[in-house]
């Protein structure tokens, strides 16, 4: 998961070019009446999730008992995200937040939608509130990933905009050989400095998102594709030279992302190239 900033729009903002039908007065007037308790419910949430308290949010069908929460999501569909609606502009900076695209879930699909953390059908009040908005890969936000909101600390996927989860390295891998092949297993590990909530939480990120799995076919193409340049390599110049070169990869990927799958990856070939070596001379293969 990679930390992206927090949006600088607030709902206030949202809701002035949102909150107008003009071929419905009466939802545009009842729109008017929630939307000093839709500004007060984001600063509720924004205290919340900077301590880790948004399940304690309650759901509800409607906004006030005034707007409900197909009403929301029609403002949300019509007037935010539509391309040719007037909160277009807030949408469109939200989805270029992450860089280089890349969705700050997975930290590997491409930017394509945005995930309400809290959804819009149980929690009408965040339907357009930009902090409750994170941009992600279609995959990150497909079925039942996210179509239920956490209902403890534990069970609440990370926030990219409020959990910042790379000063210290908790991605790990083990390398092994099975048959002839060097296989990745992704896992995590609690790092001194985390609460056992953080650690639980970014478990249950990894588990929601089905990261281990992405991880791991990641990372065995990527074992695929460079084996054959190992095994040259390993033959010029045995394994410390080898073992150097994993080095240097895993410190430039980490510049780029300390968690990634990539520079994880990497780290692991570095710390256990003996096993590494072991395989090449198990499984010579051709060579360049």
């Amino acid at each position: 998961m990679k930390k992206i900033a927090r949006p600088s729009d607030g709902v206030g903002t949202v809701i002035s070019d949102c909150f107008d039908f003009p071929k419905d007065s009466g939802l545009t007037n009842r729109l008017k009446r929630i939307a000093p308790s839709v500004v007060r419910a984001e600063a509720s949430y924004i205290e919340c999730a900077e301590h880790g308290q948004l399940h304690t949010i309650s759901s509800s069908e409607n906004v006030d008992g005034v707007v409900t929460s197909d009403e929301m999501t029609k403002v949300y569909e019509q007037k935010f995200s539509n391309i040719k609606g007037p909160g277009r502009r807030y949408y469109d900076k939200l989805m270029a937040a992450p860089a280089l695209g890349r969705c700050p879930l997975c930290d590997i699909g491409t930017v394509s939608t945005l995930d309400h953390y809290l959804p819009k059908k149980q929690f009408p009040a965040f339907a357009v509130t930009p902090a409750n908005l994170v941009p992600s890969c279609r995959d990150c936000n497909l079925g039942q990933k996210r179509a239920e909101a956490p209902k403890s600390a534990e069970t609440a996927p990370l926030h990219p905009y409020f959990d910042d989860v790379e000063t210290a390295v908790w991605l790990k891998v083990n390398l092994y050989v099975s048959g002839d092949s060097l296989v990745p297993r992704y896992g995590v590990v609690k790092p001194d400095a985390w609460d056992n909530v953080l650690y639980r939480r970014t478990l249950h990120h990894m588990e929601l998102y089905e990261l281990y799995k992405l991880y791991g076919s990641h990372a065995a193409e990527e074992i695929s594709g460079r084996v054959r340049v190992w095994r040259s390599s390993y033959g010029e110049s045995r394994a410390k030279q080898l073992k150097e070169q994993f080095s240097l990869d895993a410190r430039s990927y980490e510049k780029v992302s300390l968690n990634s799958w990539k520079a994880t990856l990497f780290r692991a070939l570095f710390s256990q190239s003996d096993t590494v070596c072991r395989w090449l001379e198990m499984f010579p293969g051709d060579t360049p």
